[in-house]
């Protein structure tokens, strides 16, 4: 039962974009020291839990991206980062569509998230 799509991270820690779309029931994610798995799995806690660990609240000054930082100062932008995941409709639910996407973003403003979903779906 595949159940997520997509997942789309920008802006987090050492992440400055990534697309995840082979995603399956099992994902096994590899690489050296320091390349951003863990900050994968702590981007899809903040997104589901609001918090990047467990009993570790958000802080945006800790968790933003500080090439993102540095480039949001120099040209006065606003800093943000967001993560979007594409959900299949796997339950076939009528009232949505066979795939949705939900975006969150965070900002220095609010410990809480901008929720950016779909028409019609809350």
């Amino acid at each position: 039962m595949k159940i997520i799509s997509k997942i789309e991270i920008n802006y987090f820690r050492s992440i400055y974009s990534v697309n995840l779309t082979n995603n399956n029931d099992i994902n096994v994610l590899i690489g050296g020291n320091d390349s951003g798995k863990s900050n994968v799995l702590k981007a899809l806690n903040l997104f589901f839990n609001n918090q990047t660990e467990l009993q570790n609240g958000f802080d945006f000054s800790d968790d933003l991206s500080r090439l993102r930082e540095s480039q949001a100062r120099a040209t006065k932008g606003r800093a943000f980062l967001w993560v979007r995941i594409t959900f299949n409709n796997f339950l076939k639910w009528k009232s949505l569509p066979e795939k949705f996407s939900v975006k969150k973003t965070w900002n220095r403003y609010s410990d809480l998230p901008v929720d950016t979903n779909p028409n019609g779906i809350l």
